[in-house]
């Protein structure tokens, strides 16, 4: 297996965007909201989401998609418990170019204005097996989406 190829520019680490060309052990997500990477919608629009996720050659297979709407990142368990990623995507599993994909929709409706983001979090599991929590190898994705009036 190769290790993941990166560039170093001006401070930044950037990454091919495919899984083929990147390499190494984690799978490469894709998340989108209304087929952009930042949406703007109304208040009580529904918002179509789609994810797709390429594992690299060797990695294994897409074992889990789990998703969250709101990203709610607050580690403050006094106000409320952290709810990150919590859902369980009903996600199907393919091939594309010799390599496993795993897909995943859902929708959602954002009541209030504002600015959310939304994340899908990709397991990879070289056996495949699910359960085995502590070979899953994870990796996520984010999209913007912006309530307004």
């Amino acid at each position: 297996m190769q290790s993941t190829r990166y560039q170093l520019a001006d401070g930044q680490i950037l990454l091919p965007e495919s899984a083929k060309e990147r390499g190494g052990v984690q799978c490469v997500p894709v998340l989108l909201a209304e087929g952009k990477t930042c949406a703007r919608v109304k208040p009580g629009e529904t918002v179509h989401f789609y994810a797709k996720a390429v594992a690299p050659e060797g990695t294994g297979v897409v074992t889990a998609m789990d998703y969250d709407v709101t990203s709610d990142l607050t580690l403050s368990l006094v106000k409320k418990p952290l709810t990150v990623f919590s859902h369980k995507g009903n996600f199907t599993t393919g091939e594309e170019d010799g390599l496993a994909t795993g897909e995943l929709r859902f929708e959602h409706a954002y009541e209030e204005p504002g600015t959310y983001f939304a994340s899908v979090r990709v397991s990879v599991s070289r056996t495949g097996d699910a359960g085995d929590y502590f070979t899953q190898v994870k990796n996520i994705a984010r999209v913007r989406v912006i309530v307004e009036e």
